[in-house]
């Protein structure tokens, strides 16, 4: 094996290794996490192998650790099946962290073997330096006279150039420079450079013997004798081309890493744990709506974006920090600069530092409120659906009325519910319709009017499907053959279609046949009620109160035995015959009772008016209103001796004893649920109408435990049949249990099976003893269907989120397919299946995936094998063959397939926005192979498909376009940087350039003033002194730019300084200034210490100092005050330094103005200068991190402020 394969192996190994480490720390875990977080703990196998191998590794850890991670630790356990969008949805973000992560990795090993490589080279130059050191091989030292031309020359210099010691002695040294260097001059412009300032060092192309150019590194050392004249110079040179090369390779590399951040598709910020943000690529822009520009730091993005929340937030951001490890911050609500709210879902990862030593935090963010929402949506239709699930159930298990549908408008076949069923005592998958034709229709019945057979066209479902009206309030009697009827109220009303033709009618039966004979008996008993409201009236002590127990009425009986008249009873309450006898707990029982809506009845004494004593049996009703609170007590009394008192106290209880059994049996009836009665020895006592309608209208009342094995009934978890005593009615009657809600499938005494829900409760007496039991029966068949069906959806609908997470797994438009293919066989049933790709401008067809003649998958045939060109622009989405043996023009492949034994084929179209650009083909060996839901199912996966392939299509055409900007984006940067540095050289030279022709013509000025004024007249003398006035402005301003220049370019490291210390020192220079003006300085004690350059900050505070000694009256004497303040705002804490004069002031209109190059207010002769020394006090402060201002009135004075950052305690 070579050592590649090797190393290859060995990376795969450990991403398997790390996997199967990741597995048993997770199983060690369960305990502590149980299965919450999944699989946190296998993104580490993940980083890990893609730290160690970079992509592939990566890769191959991430699908090895979601599978056993789902597998394992997934609910289902122990299956690759996921329910719930939830942990699909965290499947997902795992492989999409994992995908990330090895990318990321692999371009940091990229970028890593690329650094290596140019530090090798680095180092080998380094090497070569050494030995050039040593031997003085690889080095170009020679010596040059003071007019340039070479006197030595070493054998590095030979090897470095191809010169040789003969050819160059006495030639001048620009023979080394490329040819349009020489005609710039700049060989002589370096000498002077070195001669002025002692030494110049320089890279830049030099060119060889042979003409080739190298990239030099060279040091020009003027050489002065002790006296310091020039003696020539020294020149020290090194072939550098190669580090050259590696140093821009490397910052190509950093270049293609910042655009790969930028350009990738998920929201990626950069920023450091101070808060400066230093990248957001184009997805965080185009999500949020906010630029780099718009959200510097941290703390404005935490602003912008969470609003009132800012600050948790970045409480919780910071309480994070240091962050040593990738890490979930969480989820997140965000505001777009749109006003829209966006949910984010947050991880950070630290990476590298900075330059200056400070952590850069990488943070993603996935846009989750399309997941999130239709998460809710999802939520809410499966609430909806429960919903309305449940009280269809409830209402069809309940619903007392019987229901009749005719499913054609001659209503030949009506479908009846149970409680119909029921009612005409068929079954309910009877036909019940009398329209049916002969044989048929029912003949156990016939339905009258007023006694007069109806015939079946003016019956309630027909006239409503016929005439397309509703029916009403429609009374008839259903009249057995053995002569017993039944009374029902019907309603129907007719079924329209989508073309508002009558398709049938459905029709409301209520069984009123108890409510007539109600009717009766009550218009009987209102009868009977007022006979013995007389009698009562006449025999008995009534009087009516309010809920408060004011009387309200009375009859002569109670005035004639209370001796009181009405008028002085009514409004009064019974305190007034209040005997004193009973105690007060006596009546505040009474209260209760009555108030409780329950009846009292009791012996009382009262006194009467003449203070005479009597003893009333008394019964006080209340009467309640709809919500059952009482509005009035009928209290009925009789004055009666002691045998008559017993016995009509014997009579009230057998009155309220079948008071209270009727309207038990009343409740029973209107339960919606089954109720049955035993007493303690387990005979059956009242069974309601709801359990007779489960059971059948045959159910037995069993007179003991024993008989309770005529009802047939089956455990649901183990099947085996119930006994006697298994019954729960038996088990409470024998072992005093409570059973709640037993589930049992049964055999009704019609015949049916039904599941059922069975509960049975004790009734106990004071004494604890069991003397009833109840029985609940709930009728739950119809929701174990649902439940059933709702089963088999929610199995269909997770094999399809399979299919698509396996679609959206695969990367190329083959693997797609594939994936596809494979997944939807477990959904449909097919011998054969093929993808095929449509390319109409060269009328070819490719098979992506499987088969649809002998040729393999990625095999090119002409479209016309598929169907003709015209047939291609005028097919169906959907095409389904049935059998192929019906179609008489089958196409070169259908053909081909029909040899081969294939008889069904259904074609699926693939389109995007309304193109093909497909097909999906299946194929199966039987006719009619696939039904309906099948071919939706098909259609669903294919529309996937087709989207899916077009992606992938597209993200290749992307990746080609990217790669080409690229490269289009890196010739250009090489171009602009190669222009800049020729600007700066040329800006510098500039410079340096035009103070020799300054000095010249200020040293003759100064010859000719000093040595020939006594030749010149007065006008020439001033001429004279003229020029070099202004040859000593123009060196004073090319100073100040070169000053100017410097400060861009130099590299500034800030650190604490001692503010009181630079102000004192600049003040110390300025001395001879502030004497001359006869000026007041006044610097408050106790300045801050600031972060900011020693230099540079010096240089500001002497321009601005200098401006306000300057720039003031000649009739008044300069103030100068210098002070400094505190501030803290958003971005941290700052110090304000002032400079206040009492100097010309500055207008507002020209307050900006004066801190750009060469912009005065005034003539060099009234206050001169060079017009850059604001410019360079904005700069410098510019360059620390500051920021500049003014304040001032034109003749008030100026006030002029810098900030910079304060420095850490």
């Amino acid at each position: 094996m070579s050592g590649a394969r090797r190393i290859l192996l060995s990376r795969y190994s450990v991403a398997v290794l790390a996997s199967l480490l990741a597995l048993i720390i997770r199983f060690l875990l369960v305990p502590v996490l149980g299965y919450e977080a999944p699989l946190l703990v296998f993104i580490m196998p993940v980083m890990f192998a893609a730290w160690y191998g970079g992509l592939g590794p990566g890769l191959f850890a991430t699908g090895l650790s979601a599978l056993v991670g789902t597998y394992f630790f997934v609910q289902p356990l122990f299956t690759l099946g996921v329910t719930g969008i939830e942990n699909g949805v965290r499947i997902a973000i795992f492989l999409t962290e994992g995908v990330m992560i090895s990318y990321l990795n692999q371009a940091l090993i990229t970028s890593k073997e690329r650094t290596e490589r140019t530090a090798l080279a680095l180092q080998e130059s380094e090497e070569n330096y050494r030995l050039l050191v040593e031997s003085v091989q690889d080095y170009a030292i020679f010596m040059l006279d003071t007019d340039g031309k070479i006197t030595t020359w070493n054998a590095g210099a030979e090897r470095v150039s191809g010169y040789s010691t003969f050819e160059v002695v006495g030639r001048h040294f620009s023979l080394l420079f490329p040819p349009e260097v020489v005609e710039q001059d700049q060989a002589e412009r370096k000498l002077e450079i070195a001669t002025t300032e002692g030494q110049y060092q320089e890279q830049g192309w030099r060119r060889r013997k042979n003409g080739s150019l190298f990239w030099a590194d060279i040091v020009l050392s003027a050489l002065r004798d002790r006296h310091g004249n020039l003696q020539g110079f020294s020149k020290v040179m090194r072939d550098i081309t190669d580090r050259k090369t590696a140093a821009n390779a490397l910052q190509t590399s950093e270049d293609r890493f910042r655009q790969a951040l930028l350009n990738a598709p998920l929201a990626i910020m950069l920023h450091t744990e101070d808060g400066e943000v230093a990248l957001v690529n184009h997805a965080w822009t185009e999500i949020s709506g906010y630029s780099l520009e718009d959200i510097p730091t941290l703390e404005i993005w935490t602003e912008k974006a969470y609003g009132d929340r800012k600050e948790e937030v970045r409480a919780t951001i910071l309480s994070q920090y240091p962050l040593t490890q990738r890490k979930a911050m969480g989820e997140y609500t965000i505001t777009t600069s749109t006003g829209e709210s966006r949910i984010w879902d947050f991880h950070a990862a630290p990476i590298s530092p900075l330059l200056d030593d400070r952590r850069l935090v990488a943070v993603t963010a996935i846009d989750i409120t399309g997941r999130k929402q239709a998460e809710a949506e999802i939520l809410n239709l499966n609430r909806e659906l429960q919903r309305q699930l449940v009280e269809s159930q409830t209402l069809l298990e309940v619903i007392p009325i019987g229901v009749g549908i005719a499913k054609d408008p001659q209503c030949e076949k009506i479908q009846v519910n149970s409680t119909l069923a029921q009612m005409l005592a068929i079954a309910p998958t009877e036909n019940a319709s009398l329209s049916a034709p002969e044989g048929e229709r029912p003949t156990n019945f016939k339905v009258c009017q007023n006694n007069l057979e109806l015939p079946p066209e003016e019956l309630p479902l027909q006239r409503a499907a016929a005439d397309g009206v509703e029916v009403q309030d429609y009374e008839v009697e259903v009249v057995w053959n053995d002569g017993t009827t039944l009374t029902l109220l019907e309603y129907a009303a007719p079924l329209l279609d989508e073309q508002g033709q009558t398709r049938g009618s459905i029709g409301a039966f209520l069984d009123i046949t108890q409510r007539k004979q109600s009717e009766e008996r009550l218009r009987k008993a209102l009868k009977d009620l007022s006979d013995v409201k007389f009698a009562l009236d006449q025999a008995a002590i009534l009087a009516i109160t309010d809920a408060q127990g004011t009387i309200t009425e009375v009859n002569d009986k109670f005035c004639q035995i209370s001796k009181f008249s009405r008028e002085e009873l009514i409004g009064q309450n019974h305190r007034l015959i209040n005997s004193g006898y009973h105690p007060k707990e006596f009546f505040r029982r009474l209260w209760a009772t009555i108030t409780q809506g329950e009846v009292w009845h009791g012996e009382i004494k009262n006194r009467a008016k003449d203070g005479t004593y009597y003893w009333v049996d008394t019964t006080i009703v209340p009467f309640q209103d709809e919500s059952g609170s009482p509005f009035q007590h009928l209290a009925v009394r009789f004055d009666v001796t002691a045998r008559k008192q017993a016995e009509e106290w014997l009579t009230q209880e057998k009155i309220a004893n079948e008071l209270e059994r009727k309207r038990l049996r009343t409740l029973l009836d209107l339960l919606p649920v089954g109720v049955g009665i035993a007493d303690a020895s387990g005979e059956v006592l009242e069974l309601n109408a709801a359990i007779r309608a489960i059971w059948g209208e045959s159910a037995p009342r069993n007179r003991s435990v024993a008989e309770y094995g005529e009802y047939k009934g089956w455990w649901v978890k183990t099947g085996e049949r119930l006994t006697a005593d298994d019954w729960a009615l038996a088990r409470v009657v024998g072992q005093g249990e409570t059973v709640i809600n037993e589930e049992v499938d049964i055999e009704t005494f019609d015949g049916q099976r039904k599941t059922i829900l069975n509960s049975a409760v004790p009734i106990r007496n004071e004494l604890g003893e069991i003397i009833s039991a109840v029985a609940v029966n709930v009728d739950i068949t119809r929701r174990k269907q649902v439940e059933e069906s709702l089963r088999r959806t929610a199995q269909r609908l997770e094999t399809l989120q399979q299919i698509d997470r396996a679609i959206l797994q695969a990367t190329s438009s083959e693997a797609i397919a594939h994936s596809a293919l494979r997944r939807l066989n477990q959904v449909i049933a097919y011998q054969q299946a093929a993808v095929v790709l449509f390319n109409f401008e060269t009328n070819e067809a490719q098979v992506l995936a499987g088969q649809v003649d002998s040729t393999p998958a990625g095999s090119i045939i002409p479209i016309t094998s598929f169907s003709s060109l015209e047939g291609f622009r005028y097919r169906e989405a959907v095409r389904y063959i049935e059998d192929l043996s019906t179609m008489l023009q089958r196409p070169p492949i259908l053909e081909y397939q029909f040899g081969q034994g294939t008889r069904s084929v259904l074609i699926v179209a693939l389109l995007v926005e309304g193109e093909l650009f497909g097909d999906l083909y299946l194929l199966a060996s039987e006719p009619a192979a696939f039904n309906a839901e099948e071919r939706i199912i098909a259609q669903e996966i294919a529309n996937q498909l087709a989207v899916a392939i077009q992606q992938a299509r597209l993200r290749e055409q992307l990746q080609r376009y990217a790669s080409e900007l690229e490269q289009r984006v890196d010739a250009r940067t090489a171009e602009l940087q190669e222009a800049n540095e020729a600007l700066q050289a040329f800006a510098y030279s500039v410079s340096h350039d035009l103070r020799a022709p300054l000095r010249s013509m200020e040293g003759l000025g100064t010859i000719l003033l000093e040595d020939y004024s006594d030749c010149l007249d007065e006008n020439g003398q001033e001429y004279a002194q003229r020029i070099i006035e202004a040859a000593q402005e123009m060196d004073t301003l090319i100073l100040a730019l070169l000053d100017y220049s410097r400060l861009s370019r130099a590299d500034i490291q800030l650190q604490a300084l001692n503010l009181n210390a630079v102000v004192a020192e600049v003040i110390t220079h300025l001395q001879a200034d502030i004497h001359a003006k006869h000026a007041q300085v006044i610097v408050e004690p106790a300045l801050p210490n600031v972060m900011g350059h020693y230099i540079t900050l010096s240089q500001i505070l002497t321009n601005l100092l200098t401006n306000a000694l300057k720039f003031t009256q000649q009739n008044r004497q300069p103030q100068v005050h210098v002070w400094a303040e505190e501030r803290v705002d958003e971005t941290g804490e700052w110090v304000r330094l002032w400079v206040e004069d009492n100097g010309i002031g500055i207008e507002p209109r020209f307050q900006e103005q004066i801190f750009q190059v060469f912009e005065r207010l005034h003539s060099a002769e009234t206050y001169p200068g060079t017009g850059i020394g604001l410019a360079i006090v904005r700069k410098g402060a510019e360059r620390m991190g500051g920021r500049v201002g003014v304040e001032s009135q034109a003749d008030q004075g100026s006030r002029f402020w810098m900030e910079l950052r304060k420095a850490p305690a």
